[in-house]
């Protein structure tokens, strides 16, 4: 059963961080966590199932990135039935400071990672993306950032032409 619904709250989850991710979110991790309540001593037979949902930023997010957490809860939540219950947790960190996460890690910024890539990698990357506002490859990329979500590495940026929000999908070659 755990492993059932280990994969229905990481399915719920990704699906709602789907949208634009802040840049602030250094992490997302869903748990699930029964709680029997004691009344006199008896454990009650009926146990609440409540869905633990934590977005960590960093300390550049907005109420609107408290409110992109906020959204993503609501539909976590929408995907269960009546005796399940949420407790969203938002908390801010820095970003040289390990995130707490729970059981399921969804997303997590990897900061370190784009900077320990060898110079001509990072080059490479930040020179090879397609802005889909320009409509064109090749723009480049300021303030790049790497994160992994369902299993894949991403490289989020702004393009140097015009602005707006780029992502990369990096792909890794097994030697």
């Amino acid at each position: 059963m755990n492993e059932n619904i280990d994969k229905k709250l990481t399915n719920s989850a990704e699906q709602a961080l789907d949208n634009e991710i802040p840049d602030s979110l250094l992490s997302a991790s869903i748990e699930l966590k029964i709680c029997k309540d004691k009344w006199f001593g008896i454990f009650n037979k009926k146990a609440k199932k409540e869905i633990q949902w934590l977005c960590v930023f960093d300390k550049t997010a907005t109420e609107n990135d408290f409110e992109f957490g906020e959204i993503a809860g609501s539909e976590i939540i929408a995907d269960f039935s009546s005796e399940f219950g949420i407790n969203e947790m938002f908390e801010k960190n820095d970003l040289n400071q390990d995130s707490r996460v729970l059981k399921n890690v969804i997303y997590q910024r990897l900061d370190s990672s784009f900077t320990e890539r060898e110079t001509e990698e990072q080059k490479w990357i930040i020179e090879n993306n397609y802005c889909e506002q320009c409509e064109k490859t090749d723009t480049g990329l300021n303030s790049p950032i790497e994160y992994k979500f369902k299993g894949k590495l991403y490289v989020k940026g702004n393009c140097k032409v015009c602005g707006n929000s780029c992502l990369t999908e990096i792909e890794t070659i097994d030697d």
